[in-house]
Parts: C-alpha cells; structure tokens; sequence
C-alpha cells in the first residue's frame, strides 16, 4: 500500500516480513517452540491430576492437603530458584568471570548457596503459613514434629534442585535459562507434590519414587497417619536426599571445571 496525502498506512509486505522474521527465530531456536508449548501441556496435566485426586475424596474437603502442599512446595521451590537465578544474573552481567577470578574457590560458592537457603526457605514458610492460615484456616504445622526434618529435607532438595540448574546453565549457557523454570515446577507434576503419584502413568511413578519428594509429601498430606510410618517414609526421604545432593555436587563440580576449560566468557551468549 502506498503512502500518501500525510495518511499513515500499512504496507503489508513489510509486516509479513516481521512475522516471517520471527517464525523463523522460532524455527531456528527450538527451545522458544519448547517453552511455548510446555507450559500450556503442564497446567492441562497439573491441574487435570488435581482435580482428579480431589474429585475422587468421598465428599471429604481436601482444601488443607492442597493448601498445605503449596506451602511446603514453594518453600523448597524459591529456595532453588534463588541459587539459579543469581547464577543467572551472574552471567547476564558477565560477572561470572570476575566472581570465579576472586580468591574464592568453588566448594565456597556451593556452601555459601547452601546458606543462602536457609533464610530464603525460613523467610517463604513463615509468609506462606500466615497466608494460608489467615485465607483458609489451614495450618501448614499441622505435621506437627515431622515439619522440622521435613523443612530441612526440602532445604537440601532446594541446593540440589538449584544446583541442577546450574549445570545445565554452566554446560549450555544462557539459551537455556528457561529450564530453570522448567526443571522446577517439571517436578510439581511428576513428584505427587498435590496429588498422590499413583494418579500418574507407571512409568513416571517408577521414576518418581526414587526422588525423595513423593515420601515427604505423602507425609504432609496426611500428617495423622501412625508415627511410624511418619519415621519410615521421612528416613527414606532423607537417604534420597542426600544422594541427589550428591550427584548434584559431582555433576556440577565436573561441568564447571569443563567450562573453566573453556573459558567462562562463553556462557554468557
């Protein structure tokens, strides 16, 4: 379309352009087309499974299960985002490279992240139990003694899971931030953090199970059941607990030092 007489138009050819531009960036980068579908497909199974375990109470009111879930899962869950994401702002600002030029050796950075869990998880299930407990009347203490190892189990869960993402940000770079997000809430689906993970495919329950989380939210969701089966299912958390912290460590450590190999800057594109 032409343009004339001081009147604005649009010149279609150049619009399509841009559309066209930005299809082929999404072409090009499979991880836009991933993110753009993943989180749609999680909130249909996410919500679908809940509203599956709930329909299925016998009249009975699972609004405090729920609620009570969602504290203890954001507790764990914002704890790991912020190790990831001040990693990720680490590169961003190209500081990595001057953080890692410092005196300061990798084995402090891990334990100063494993500090910085503790105040964040404190910070967000104090909020979080006021909240529910003020909206809902649910008390997240409702698992009375066993929130104690339950907290410091998902702390650890938080180190692991943040440390998780950090590798996958070390070994990609930043193209990959999305899965810090991604790697998170992925387990709110798959770990039975709302619903049981017998709602689940085979498959993903097999997988599920040598994670720690579906034992502790078992517990959480039904924190009247016998002591004993509290001890079990927390005991067995806790083993699984330190393992991944383990594996997360070693996966860590290895892909750091490759990057240091390669030189740090090239994170950060």
């Amino acid at each position: 379309m032409k343009r004339g007489n001081g009147m604005k138009t649009i010149d279609l050819r150049c619009a399509t352009a841009v559309t066209l531009r930005y299809l082929y960036l999404l072409k090009r980068d499979r991880w836009l087309l991933f993110e753009m579908l993943y989180w749609p497909s999680f909130d249909i199974a996410l919500y679908g499974y809940i509203s599956t375990w709930i329909s299925a109470q016998n009249n009975q009111n699972p609004t405090c299960a729920v609620i009570t879930a969602v504290v203890f899962w954001h507790t764990m869950l914002q704890a790991n985002f912020a190790i990831a994401k001040n990693f990720l702002s680490e590169l961003v600002s190209g500081g990595i490279t001057n953080l890692f030029a410092t005196t300061i050796s990798l084995r402090e950075w891990i334990a100063g992240c494993a500090l910085l869990v503790i105040p964040i998880a404190t910070l967000v299930f104090c909020f979080c139990t006021i909240v529910s407990y003020s909206l809902f009347g649910c008390p997240a203490m409702a698992t009375g003694w066993a929130t104690i190892p339950i907290l410091a189990c998902l702390m650890i869960n938080a180190l692991s899971l943040g440390l998780a993402s950090v590798t996958f940000l070390t070994y990609f770079g930043l193209r990959v931030q999305a899965l810090i997000f991604i790697i998170g809430w992925a387990l709110a689906l798959a770990s039975g953090a709302y619903y049981p993970v017998g709602l689940l495919p085979q498959m993903v329950q097999t997988a599920a199970r040598i994670t720690p989380l579906p034992y502790l939210f078992f517990v959480i969701r039904n924190p009247l059941m016998p002591p004993p089966l509290i001890v079990h299912n927390i005991g067995r958390a806790a083993l699984l607990t330190l393992m991944w912290l383990v594996i997360a460590i070693v996966a860590f450590r290895h892909t750091f030092r490759r990057a240091l190999k390669n030189g740090l800057a090239q994170l950060t594109f």
